[in-house]
């Protein structure tokens, strides 16, 4: 083996560690932000959830509070079904 083989054996060497490494990041940064949009979506689904069920259990709300807070609710549970049925057929 002379040395300009030796060397583009380590120059590949080094491009690997380097792809590794940048894919390594990607996926953690593509994951961290999977992880942040889960943890935003989830505590504002929670916050209209709860406001939805106060208006239609409160004492005395007005009909059109309750329709729009139960509208709500119905909508943001067909959206979450979708979305899982979605999810799940198209793996198949």
């Amino acid at each position: 083996m002379n040395g300009a083989d030796k060397l583009r054996l380590k120059q590949e060497a080094a491009d690997a560690e380097q792809r590794r490494w940048k894919d390594k990041a990607e996926t953690q940064l593509r994951l961290r932000t999977k992880a942040i949009l889960f943890g935003v979506l989830t505590c504002g689904g929670l916050l209209i959830s709860a406001l939805c069920v106060y208006v239609i259990l409160k004492e005395g709300s007005a009909p059109n509070a309750v329709n729009w807070a139960t509208s709500t609710l119905t909508s943001m549970a067909t959206g979450i079904m979708g979305y899982l049925t979605g999810k799940n057929s198209k793996h198949d």
